[in-house]
């Protein structure tokens, strides 16, 4: 600016009106004169040009932004580039990712390694036991076309008789991947594996819960009676039948409990017995004592309950047998 100067000495602006005229369609009376640039709007219009240009998406506009985006508030950069708040976010999460500008780095491959025949052996063979698991006769997986599988214990206990079985075997986690679907079911309502079950097992036990609820009005012996038959019911479901003897070709021998006696309950046996297992036992007990804290009036319907539990109780003892 030092090739133009201004001088005046009057006090009347009025005088140099021609003067200032000039020198306003000149340029210079503006902040910045138009001989020289404004290097921050031609920032911002090359910005804006740029993202016009390219395309919407994570290799376009995006990328572009985030070069300035970690550097501008949000404000400035909706009043200069006259884009959304969404887009900015956008930008700024990209940088925070891949860096301001620079290319989106690419996921790392996930490669799943497959267990070995000698694995899938393993695991096949030990959910073929009997001991761990009941197989469906009818029932199918949709997905495999194999039997479904009920499982007797929870997929953690039956882990740790896996890893003790194979320790060199399949992970932790390869192994609850491999009963993912609907071929392993656990705790599913045993009226999709037989009738006897849903009907002489689960659905009684309830409807004895509900009695005790509605007809004992003490509350700590109510608690008492429901915990026993709580225990009745997951006695005969998992740790009945492991009282009961039969080899992998069927042969059943002689047991000095009675309740526990496969030749016994065929009338086969003629040794006597010496013993009585408590556990069978309490199941009597436990009727019995209902009836003690109940009116007569309720005896025949708890004897019709016991008759249905020992129905079960024959039910289970062939179904032991019979899959052994």
């Amino acid at each position: 600016m030092q090739d133009y100067e201004f001088w005046t000495r009057s006090g009347d602006p009025s005088c140099d009106r021609e003067i200032l005229h000039f020198l306003y369609t000149s340029g210079f009376l503006h902040p910045f004169p138009g001989q020289y640039r404004n290097d921050g709007d031609i920032f911002w219009n090359c910005f804006h040009q740029a993202l016009e240009a390219n395309k919407k998406g994570y290799d376009g506009k995006r990328r572009i932004l985030s070069i300035i985006a970690e550097k501008f508030s949000y404000n400035i950069l909706m009043e200069k580039l006259k884009i959304a708040q969404g887009t900015i976010f956008e930008a700024k999460k990209y940088a925070r990712i891949n860096g301001p500008g620079c290319v989106v780095i690419e996921k790392p491959i996930r490669k799943v390694k497959r267990i070995t025949s000698k694995q899938k052996q393993q695991f096949d063979s030990f959910f073929q036991d009997k001991a761990h698991v009941i197989m469906s006769s009818y029932k199918t997986d949709a997905k495999t076309g194999q039997p479904v599988v009920y499982l007797k214990n929870t997929k953690n206990l039956l882990w740790e008789k896996f890893k003790e079985n194979f320790p060199n075997g399949i992970k932790r986690t390869t192994f609850y991947t491999q009963l993912m679907g609907r071929q392993y079911i656990y705790r599913e309502d045993l009226g999709g594996l037989c009738s006897t079950c849903s009907t002489y097992g689960y659905e009684t036990f309830e409807e004895i819960i509900n009695l005790i609820k509605e007809k004992i009005n003490d509350v700590e012996l109510q608690d008492i009676f429901s915990q026993r038959c709580h225990f009745l019911k997951r006695y005969l479901k998992k740790e009945y039948e492991e009282h009961l003897v039969v080899t992998g070709h069927g042969i059943t021998s002689h047991d000095p409990c009675i309740n526990h006696c496969l030749l016994y309950a065929f009338g086969e046996c003629n040794t006597p017995h010496t013993h009585v297992c408590n556990e069978c036992q309490k199941i009597f007990q436990f009727f019995q004592d209902l009836k003690n804290n109940l009116g007569l009036s309720y005896h025949e319907e708890i004897q019709e309950y016991q008759n249905r539990i020992l129905y079960y109780l024959a039910h289970q003892t062939r179904k032991t047998y019979l899959n052994a």
